[in-house]
């Protein structure tokens, strides 16, 4: 039995140690949700999953819409960039789950051959998903100091994974 995280809230631990098994939602690299291998195909739900997505100290992730607490598995990261603008060295993105964030690029991080992730205020790193990562590749150049983000008033050198 895998061990059970001291960090979750009692009830659900107590289900745990009963050896209940939780039914299976996981958060895909690309983005997607699925219940028990299904798709979630109702794009409210999936929004509602994308903005209570926490994880605790223990390192659970775990949708948490309160009161209510349920363990997930995340294949990569909870957060993902849907769409973003540049203007200057500032990027505004719009995270899956509408919320919309504006953030130095200097958070940028790239991990080849085609994943560009970006941290966040809250401490996690959002990946950008296709056509998100399209918009800020535009700008992408590599020389001796490796990748490089021109943005015409600012360069960045992107730090690697």
């Amino acid at each position: 039995m895998k061990e059970i995280d001291e960090t979750l809230p009692e009830v659900v631990k107590n289900f745990l140690r009963k050896g209940a098994k939780l039914e299976n939602i996981t958060l895909h690299a690309n983005g997607r949700w699925t219940h028990e291998g299904s798709p979630i195909e109702n794009r409210n739900v999936a929004k509602a999953f994308h903005r209570h997505i926490d994880r605790t100290q223990g390192g659970t992730w775990v949708i948490h819409m309160a009161p209510y607490t349920y363990p997930i598995e995340v294949e990569d990261v909870g957060f993902f960039v849907e769409r973003v603008s540049v203007d200057g060295n500032m990027l505004e993105l719009d995270l899956l789950g509408e919320t919309r964030l504006e953030l130095d690029a200097a958070g940028l991080v790239f991990e080849e051959p085609d994943r560009l992730y970006i941290d966040l205020p809250n401490g996690y790193r959002a990946r950008f998903l296709r056509s998100a990562y399209n918009t800020v590749m535009q700008y992408l150049d590599q020389d001796e100091r490796g990748y490089v983000l021109d943005f015409g008033e600012k360069t960045y050198v992107l730090k690697p994974l």
